[in-house]
């Protein structure tokens, strides 16, 4: 996550003091960086006494003003009481019976009654000061885990931000009288002087908003919070919700409440920008710190039944425990509180023309420091929100599944999606290639958590065709990573890690295909009409060679051998349908080339992959059992006889302890095993007797050999050795086929 901004917002000398007017443009860090904690909070009190010292004196004012309109009110009442022709005729004879120059001193009774400018400024100055001091001791405060006080800070300088706009804004609407009276001269300056107190407003509306974000997002991620701060995730929202609300009082429209005719309209630009919710838009009024669950409508659905998905998914999530559902929520506040601080900031910088507008250095990486943040909340939102589904899909694993269940994993996978966009977005305007690639390896997940049968609209061959296009876009999405980077020198343990995602996919992508064209299993394809055409026979082989190539790169002969081994299936069910003798050699070639890749590596390395060395043993077997002749059924036979040591004690004395973290993993590896040792003893048995048929003299013995290690085959005493049923059946078939494989060994020396 990025670091706190200690360069949000600027040091700007308080616009009450009118010598240090000039100096607004000189861009500092944070106010009061270098003051003690003690000093400041000396500050704080007195500045709070001196505000509360003047604001009875202010109010004295507010109150003739409001006794004025009052006393106004009554007289207009008054007036419409009375018939039109009598007051006409009164208007006549008081005309007639005024004396010159009576209508000039008419106006100045009639004007309301004036709230001192040095007093609204002097005010304004001292809480536009408290408002430095305030977010000041917040930033202390929240890099010492100080909850309370951080909470207080933030909600007090919310409240002092507030009161000085409405302070400034009183006293534009008391100048701007005098100004159209007095000599106009010096408009020009005073109207700069009044930009440049407003941007400060601006920048501290700002600077407020980054700390609520970074309240937040901190919380979120640092168990700190609650153990040595006493904070909870409700606590976090309760205070961003306070300094919101503390905004929505006045709501700009100080005209209104204060002014004449003429101010009605009056709206500064402070509450335009106050107003400003670029997510909230994006997100069509889902998102918002009364709305914090994170959903949004899904697209592609009509408005009742994307309300019944958001519905449902939302009764999902709050069934979710209290420590999961508040970080869910403190999460999508503080991507509420930095979109909204990026939208100020960039409302303040730009001005009334962004066309024009050219950002200074020091504007940008502030923008950029921000767009970082926005980013990494998003992102973090998009995962928790794809954790949500994955715990779904498993619930719901094995289960009928329920137009509920299925909305609501619709919603919150397009939510998640929703979210990763918007951290996208961020990322790409700030430029920050790393955390671009890494977002775009999550955004790969969801598409592959989409390419669930569930999430399909149509039938069986429309859902093989939706696994495909949403494992593309996955795909599309790594090297859109990798252009991201552009080389791996930028960042190679990034590049790495993207190219790896990348590989995954490329070869689940190749997986699928042949299974939507070929079927699932390893038996050859022996029809004509399943014969795949040149296009459909490369789109099923190009992604698997390019998972092959990036996994030879990266050195990971691990998935390297993988990759040969789902090749291998591949040609194997390709090459008994190819139009001509040299295409049929062609593809048995590339099925035994890539076999004997994924042998030499599994064959030196079965501990721990005991399950797939022998299906590969199995699936050669079967390859060279397809073969006509003694030749191919004797190679079919000693394929299955190399599977003998992974049945024996010591491999699964280690096997088991690998998988021993927990029961389920250990009884799922005896399960495999299990399973796979009956069709290694059926195959291998089968082949006994077809040898036997073909040349019974030269194999009788072989097969008698077996039969009679099956019949008498024992376990060893082994006291250490944790024995069971599972085991005893897996070292019985280690003792049959260690046994053929002796008579084996000397038959074909022969």
């Amino acid at each position: 996550m990025p670091q706190s901004s200690e360069y949000l917002p600027r040091a700007i000398a308080s616009p009450s003091d009118p010598n240090n007017v000039n100096n607004h443009h000189e861009r500092q860090h944070q106010p009061y960086a270098s003051v003690s904690i003690d000093k400041l909070n000396k500050a704080r009190d007195h500045l709070v006494r001196g505000i509360s010292t003047l604001s009875t004196l202010f109010e004295k004012d507010l109150e003739k003003r409001r006794l004025y309109r009052e006393a106004e009110k009554r007289k207009q009442d008054a007036v419409l009481k009375t018939s039109r022709r009598r007051q006409r005729q009164q208007q006549t004879n008081v005309y007639e019976a005024k004396p010159k120059g009576s209508d000039e001193e008419e106006k100045g009774n009639e004007r309301i009654p004036m709230v001192s400018p040095a007093m609204v400024m002097q005010l304004f100055g001292m809480n536009f000061k408290l408002v430095n001091v305030s977010l000041r001791l917040a930033e202390h405060h929240l890099g010492n885990y100080y909850s309370s006080s951080a909470m207080q800070a933030l909600r007090t300088a919310a409240r002092r931000l507030n009161d000085a706009a409405y302070l400034l804004d009183l006293y534009k609407i008391e100048t701007r009288e005098i100004e159209t009276e007095a000599n106009t001269s010096g408009i020009g300056k005073d109207k700069e002087e009044d930009e440049k107190r407003r941007e400060s407003l601006q920048l501290q509306y700002i600077w407020l908003l980054e700390h609520c974000g970074h309240f937040a997002r901190s919380f979120a991620s640092d168990e700190l919070w609650r153990d040595r701060g006493h904070a909870s995730g409700e606590d976090v929202i309760s205070v961003l919700s306070d300094v919101e609300n503390a905004f929505v009082e006045n709501s700009g429209k100080i005209g209104v409440n204060y002014g004449g005719k003429e101010n009605k309209n009056y709206k500064s630009r402070f509450w335009r920008m106050v107003q400003l919710d670029v997510l909230l838009k994006t997100s069509k009024g889902r998102i918002s710190l009364h709305s914090l669950s994170g959903i949004v409508a899904p697209p592609n659905m009509d408005a009742k039944r994307a309300e019944d998905a958001i519905d449902v998914a939302e009764g999902v999530l709050n069934q979710e425990r209290t420590l999961r559902r508040e970080r869910r929520k403190v999460l999508v506040a503080s991507c509420v509180s930095y979109s909204r601080a990026i939208t100020a900031f960039q409302y303040t910088m730009m001005g009334l023309d962004p066309s024009e507008y050219e950002p200074a250095y020091d504007q940008m990486v502030l923008l950029n420091l921000l767009r970082q943040r926005l980013g990494d909340a998003c992102n973090e939102t998009g995962k928790v929100l794809l954790a949500a589904l994955r715990t779904l899909l498993v619930n719901n694993q094995g289960s009928k599944k329920n137009d509920g269940s299925q909305l609501a994993a619709e919603a919150i996978l397009c939510s998640a999606e929703f979210w990763f966009t918007q951290g996208l977005e961020a990322f790409q305007a700030c430029g920050d290639t790393r955390n671009l690639a890494l977002l775009r390896c999550n955004l790969c997940q969801s598409y592959k958590l989409r390419a669930n049968s569930g999430f399909s609209k149509g039938d069986a061959s429309s859902s093989s065709k939706h696994a495909e296009d949403c494992l593309q876009h996955a795909a599309d999405q790594l090297l859109t990573a990798h252009e991201d980077l552009g080389q791996r020198d930028v960042d190679p343990q990034t590049w790495d890690m993207v190219s790896e995602e990348l590989a995954a996919t490329f070869l689940v992508l190749g997986v699928r295909r042949r299974q939507s064209l070929l079927g699932s299993g390893n038996a050859p394809v022996i029809f004509q009409v399943m014969r795949l055409s040149p296009g459909q026979e490369r789109s099923v082989v190009e992604p698997m060679e390019r998972a092959l190539k990036v996994y030879k790169q990266s050195d990971n002969a691990h998935q390297a051998a993988a990759v040969h081994y789902q090749l291998a299936l591949t040609y194997s069910k390709l090459w008994t349908c190819q139009l001509n003798e040299s295409n049929t050699r062609k593809k048995l070639s590339k099925a035994f080339e890539n076999y004997s890749s994924a042998f030499t590596y599994f064959s030196n390395h079965t501990r721990g992959n005991e399950p797939s060395f022998c299906l590969l043993c199995l699936d050669l077997a079967s390859l060279y059992a397809a073969i006509p002749g003694e030749e191919g059924i004797i190679k079919s036979l000693g394929c299955c006889l190399d599977c003998c040591d992974t049945f024996s004690m010591e491999s699964i004395k280690a096997s088991t302890a690998l998988a021993a973290s927990t029961a389920k993993s250990k009884a799922d590896w005896y399960d495999k095993m299990e399973t796979i040792a009956e069709s290694v003893d059926d195959r291998v048995f089968k082949l006994l007797r077809s040898l036997v048929k073909i040349d019974p003299v030269r194999y009788k013995d072989l097969y008698r050999e077996g039969l009679t290690a099956k019949m008498v085959s024992s376990v060893p005493d082994d006291d250490d050795f944790d024995m069971n049923a599972k085991s005893a059946a897996l070292l019985a078939l280690h003792d049959v086929l260690l046994a053929i494989k002796k008579m084996y060994g000397i038959i074909v020396c022969k």
